[in-house]
């Protein structure tokens, strides 16, 4: 094939690789990619590993939880943790710290996972202990109802006397932003109360992707969460290769919705066209799991107007190293599963999946039969040139659709 190139950031979390994706010399292709920002250097980080010891220092607890997000997130606190654990050790007393991941109801995280997630260093003190949160075992009472559900914790998180939020803040399709608050709950809850949030999305009650300021989802879950004490907050921004761009610590709530203003700039593109023939959306870093990549919608869900015509192709491509993945509440057998059906705001366009490892009854588990699924390139690319027959295709390509927004501006 007489082609050029571009390429996707692919396989986060297991490999964390490049793809070459080759097509026609003919197509214009337009990569829309982050704004340019440097990474957080490691003084930085250390210089907030310093702040919050001096935090715990002052409060003297003798139990500290660190709720962190899990690999459906794309920061890995690793560093982080390293320092902590190396300035905590020479606290008299040394307190004991209990890092529970918040999962929701994903799956829990093997050994090597975690060591991904938070490093070696937390396995290796013995004033340390790790924990997968397990919303059938692990949860307590917290003397609150949302209606009549009582709203439950997960414990080691509730018994500590210093708890700490560890969480990215990326683009999250009804609550805003992802991380903050929501680390809590649904993160750390009982499985009614994650149905009751993901039910106020079914039923509407939820603001546009990247609004944290009118969105009724964050507001009764603010409210809640202000009667469920965390003392710090520590929150960061990713990068298109998964690296922390930004990070800022402080009290919960004025933290987090500070961090959320400097996210949408930087989690935002600007279009050069006003309309594409193909868009292609790769869902980077949340293409583990099948039941994950829908968020490579983002872009989409974020456009003040369509970028697309009534033409326009989709394409979405993911690893999913993990195979179709774990969600207990929208996942197949799931308490909120729905039968796959067409995107209301994509109506009558076709979308193509280039989803490599996946195979055709898995994805019909996922996503609309009328949909696609490719697992060779060089046949959806020919499938694309079949169906637009133009002498030229323009293309834009979104490298990490699953955290990028569109400008108001297009």
């Amino acid at each position: 094939m007489n082609s050029l190139s571009f390429r996707l950031p692919w396989n986060a979390w297991y490999g964390d690789e490049h793809k070459e994706i080759h097509h026609p010399r003919n197509w214009q292709i337009e990569v829309a990619h982050l704004p340019e920002i440097k990474p957080v250097q490691t003084d930085a980080i250390a210089r907030e590993v310093g702040r919050l010891i001096a935090q715990v220092a002052n409060r003297n607890p003798g139990e500290i939880a660190i709720a962190v997000d899990d690999l459906t997130r794309p920061i890995s606190y690793a560093f982080f943790f390293e320092q902590f654990l190396k300035e905590l050790r020479l606290l008299d007393p040394v307190p004991k710290l209990k890092i529970v991941v918040g999962l929701g109801t994903h799956r829990p995280l093997n050994r090597p996972e975690l060591e991904e997630k938070i490093g070696t260093a937390p396995f290796q003190h013995a004033f340390v202990s790790v924990h997968n949160h397990d919303y059938h075992h692990d949860v307590i009472p917290v003397d609150i109802e949302w209606g009549k559900i009582p709203i439950k914790i997960n414990r080691h998180f509730m018994e500590a006397d210093f708890r700490v939020i560890m969480s990215a803040v990326v683009p999250h399709p009804f609550a805003g932003f992802s991380g903050g608050p929501k680390m809590v709950l649904p993160g750390l809850s009982n499985i009614e109360v994650t149905r009751r949030t993901h039910q106020m999305a079914l039923m509407g009650f939820v603001g546009k992707i990247g609004n944290v300021r009118e969105n009724k989802f964050r507001k009764i879950l603010d409210e809640f969460m202000q009667k469920i004490p965390v003392d710090y907050f520590v929150g960061f921004l990713s990068g298109e290769g998964r690296e922390c761009i930004h990070i800022q610590a402080g009290e919960l709530f004025s933290t987090y919705y500070a961090l959320t203003d400097v996210a949408r700039k930087q989690y935002t593109v600007s279009l050069n066209r006003e309309t594409y023939d193909v868009v292609w959306l790769n869902a980077y870093p949340k293409d583990t799991e099948l039941l994950q990549i829908d968020t490579a919608f983002n872009p989409v869900l974020s456009a003040q107007k369509p970028f697309w015509n009534e033409e326009t192709i989709f394409v979405v491509s993911a690893a999913c190293t993990k195979g179709l993945g774990v969600h207990d509440l929208f996942g197949p057998g799931g308490k909120l599963y729905r039968p796959p059906r067409e995107k209301r705001l994509l109506k009558n366009h076709l979308i193509l999946f280039f989803l490599p490892g996946i195979q055709p009854d898995t994805f019909q588990q996922v996503f609309w039969s009328g949909y696609e699924l490719h697992n060779n390139v060089e046949a959806l690319l020919n499938r694309i040139s079949t169906l637009l027959q133009k002498p030229g295709l323009d293309v834009v390509v979104f490298p990490v659709a699953s955290i990028q927004l569109i400008s108001e501006d297009g």
